[in-house]
């Protein structure tokens, strides 16, 4: 239900819900990528990371979450880029290198 909500833009009450099935069920890492997804879309970029580096931390290797954060970090250096934030930037830049090693286009 959480990501049908999602889907039709109803991200406050996505949340909500997906919020409620993670608590229910901690080990449910797709619920928990969902709810990053949901919290990014509501501009909630802390949060977002927190759910993805959360799920990364029990499952190294669930790919959506990790490509994910990679989208988060990839925005929060493009935001500091535009506001001229270096200490955003780089710690942006440094968290997309560590997720992806081959990643060249950081920041473009």
């Amino acid at each position: 239900k959480g990501t049908a909500l999602a889907e039709a833009g109803n991200y406050p009450e996505a949340r909500r819900v997906l919020e409620s099935v993670v608590e229910r069920d901690p080990a449910d890492f797709d619920s928990m990528t969902n709810l990053g997804t949901v919290c990014f879309y509501l501009n909630d970029l802390p949060a977002a990371i927190a759910w993805y580096e959360q799920v990364l931390s029990q499952d190294p290797e669930h790919e959506n979450a990790r490509q994910n954060l990679i989208g988060v970090m990839n925005a929060r250096l493009n935001n500091g880029l535009r506001s001229g934030t270096m200490p955003l930037v780089c710690d942006a830049a440094r968290q997309i290198l560590k997720l992806d090693s081959t990643n060249t286009s950081a920041g473009r």
